[in-house]
């Protein structure tokens, strides 16, 4: 969570102001724990009743967005100069190789969930 943390503040800190960048980093990774944590809904919910599409009311995964932002904003608050103090002393190869790690967890877990592909590497 930290490298993940480290590469959206880097990244947020470069486009956007110092105030919102928390928000916006926080925000980020609720989503992606919003995701993850529907896609192993969905394919438990599929497990359970051999259905692809799980109906539910998207009121559902909005709440525990929230929940979710809320929880991750005080805990990265508390430790935001921790982390990045911390991970500013990799060096260049290092920090490089981190923020294509988390690129591609990105890029994995919006894959895993907008596009079925957890239903589609467990299933098909």
């Amino acid at each position: 969570m930290k490298y993940l943390f480290f590469s959206l503040y880097k990244f947020y800190t470069r486009i956007s102001p110092k105030h919102l960048t928390m928000t916006y980093v926080v925000g980020i990774i609720a989503l992606l724990e919003t995701f993850v944590l529907f896609a192993i809904a969905n394919i438990s919910l599929y497990v359970i009743t051999d259905e692809k599409l799980i109906p539910y009311t998207p009121i559902i995964p909005t709440i525990v967005f929230i929940i979710l932002h809320s929880l991750n904003y005080q805990y990265f608050t508390d430790k935001e100069e921790k982390i990045t103090k911390d991970l500013e002393t990799y060096s260049n190869v290092q920090k490089i190789t981190m923020y294509i790690l988390t690129l591609g967890l990105i890029i994995l877990i919006i894959w895993g969930y907008l596009f079925d592909g957890f239903y589609e590497l467990l299933f098909e």
